[in-house]
């Protein structure tokens, strides 16, 4: 009677430690189910309080890249005919670049000054080739070509905003002279936020100049909103947005490429008497034309003659430092300076691209 009755003692052990086998692998589950329903219910909670639009900034860029390159026939955006292949090539059909005369004066409503071909109301909209021809032999930044900017190399002050000309003769007024949308014709809609613009583009300048101030008076902004006619969104609250863009485009005359230009196969002799006058130091050198490599960045980013100079930031862009990678050679650092000694460089410093 004992052995079997230990033996059914087994038994019903065996059975309580499988339904609380059971019950605990249940109960997993559960929170596991729980825990899962909960984070979608949270995701799909801050999806529909979302505050923010919610479009791809990649998408943007190549909408208003596609109308500054190809132009568009959209009646709705600001920058039909202003594209760089109208202001390059004029009037569809013609291959020849730059063999127009730009925009002309005409009596009445001079159309010199009507920028804006987007469509007001009914009716067609205004022509970009009506009159004229929109690809002088130049580029520059005036009526011809109001995409472009001016920026004043001393100091970065914006002198001409991108796509904006009410300096030129304009009436602000006219919705006609004017890119930017207009409270009058869009209710709601704020006014320009200062004389310069709605938007700060360009970092480290004191804004746009406000002409015929004395001393000069700037903008904070130098770029104003643009309609390029995107279709209207929805966002995940439900509210209606429309993408608008302030562009500001500035051109690269007189500007140092980092990327190309200088080289580190000439040589600098210094003059008799000079510490490194014993020494044939590397140098940008330009003699043939080649290429965008024979600009020489020390013209413009010149230092004090000597061991400084070598030091300039330029030969750091092109050979680095013992740190940082050189656009040459992860080591072709020069030289360094050190206790008032200048140790030379290593053997191997000569390698690398010539580009």
């Amino acid at each position: 009677m004992a052995l079997g009755s230990n033996r059914r003692g087994g038994v019903v052990l065996l059975v309580v430690i499988s339904l609380l086998m059971l019950f605990a692998i249940v109960g997993i589950a559960f929170v596991i189910y729980a825990e899962a329903q909960a984070s979608t219910a949270r995701i799909w909670k801050e999806s529909e309080g979302q505050r923010r639009p919610d479009i791809d900034p990649e998408e943007l860029l190549s909408y208003f890249l596609s109308q500054l390159i190809y132009d568009t026939d959209n009646p709705h955006s600001a920058l039909r005919g202003h594209s760089l292949a109208r202001t390059m090539y004029g009037q569809v059909g013609n291959t020849i670049p730059f063999n127009g005369v730009g925009r002309i004066h005409t009596p009445g409503d001079d159309d010199y000054f009507n920028i804006n071909y987007t469509q007001f109301g009914a009716g067609a909209p205004p022509d970009p080739n009506q009159y004229g021809s929109p690809n002088p032999p130049y580029t520059y930044p005036d009526m011809n070509n109001v995409f472009l900017s001016a920026v004043r190399a001393s100091d970065r002050a914006v002198l001409i905003p991108s796509y904006q000309r009410i300096n030129f003769g304009g009436d602000p007024a006219n919705r006609r002279h004017v890119l930017r949308p207009l409270p009058a014709d869009h209710a709601g809609f704020p006014a320009q936020a200062d004389a310069g613009g709605d938007v700060k583009n360009l970092a480290e300048s004191p804004g746009t100049l406000i002409p015929n101030t004395s001393p000069p008076q700037y903008a904070n902004n130098d770029s104003v909103w643009l309609d390029l006619g995107h279709p209207v969104m929805t966002a995940a609250d439900g509210r209606k947005f429309k993408p608008l863009f302030a562009p500001l485009i500035v051109d690269l005359d007189g500007r140092v490429n980092v990327n190309i230009h200088g080289n580190k196969y000439g040589t600098w002799n210094a003059h008799a008497g000079h510490p490194l006058a014993t020494r044939d130091l590397f140098w940008s050198t330009s003699e043939h034309g080649w290429g965008a490599w024979e600009v020489n960045p020390g013209k413009v980013i010149l230092g004090q003659e000597g061991p400084q100079e070598f030091q300039a930031e330029w030969r750091r862009l092109l050979l680095g430092n013992s740190q940082v990678p050189g656009r040459y050679d992860a080591n072709a650092w020069f030289f360094a300076v050190a206790g008032g000694s200048i140790h030379p460089p290593p053997a191997y410093w000569i390698v690398g691209k010539f580009y």
